[in-house]
């Protein structure tokens, strides 16, 4: 495929386990903030699970909108910084075309390294994984991917007081984690999608 060929098309599959709720056999059914039904065949929503070792430190799923909504409370500053700092260290579109001459049922290849620093998830003790669903399908795409907490402690030192203000009110709101956790993953739980 060379550079004028079309991006492939999105594939969808079953929503791995992986990406469930970590102590429930079923996906999340409602979005963290505006409780709307995410089972719906034409509803799109987040979902960010973070992992310190093999420990589950935080999950949820987001509805589109509500995410919208929060990115829109973000200061331009903060998001111009970090888009730019993931198109500078991972061309998106030779990973979602590499990615997708895959089977589209291993899903291992999509979050076995981090998305901003390449290194693998074994090299390292804190990560999140992000993916985007609609329904009960799981989206091929730019997401899922995952992210290192060395990517994301970056990532977060581009931030502006306005938008560490916003995530440490969204992780106090609906995360409800204890200062020890919010350290390892310096308060920037969400909107890296």
């Amino acid at each position: 495929m060379n550079e004028s060929d079309p991006l492939p098309p999105f594939q969808s599959i079953p929503l791995p386990k992986l990406f469930q709720p970590f102590l429930e056999d079923h996906p999340f059914e409602h979005c963290i903030v505006c409780q709307c039904n995410l089972l719906q065949d034409d509803v799109h929503y987040l979902i960010e699970k973070a992992y310190k070792g093999t420990e589950v430190i935080f999950e949820y799923a987001l509805c589109v909108p509500c995410a919208m909504d929060m990115r829109a409370e973000l200061s331009q500053e903060s998001l111009l910084r970090m888009q730019d700092r993931f198109e500078n260290s991972q061309n998106l579109e030779a990973r979602r075309t590499r990615l997708a001459k895959l089977s589209p049922q291993e899903i291992a290849p999509w979050i076995d390294t981090c998305v901003i620093t390449g290194i693998s998830r074994q090299e390292t003790d804190s990560y999140q994984l992000c993916a985007h669903c609609v329904g009960w399908e799981l989206v091929l795409a730019d997401l899922p991917f995952m992210i290192s907490a060395a990517a994301i402690n970056e990532m977060s030192a581009l931030l502006s007081q306005k938008t560490r203000d916003s995530l440490d009110d969204f992780t106090d709101q609906y995360l409800g984690m204890p200062p020890e956790l919010r350290e390892v993953f310096d308060d920037l739980p969400a909107l890296l999608f």
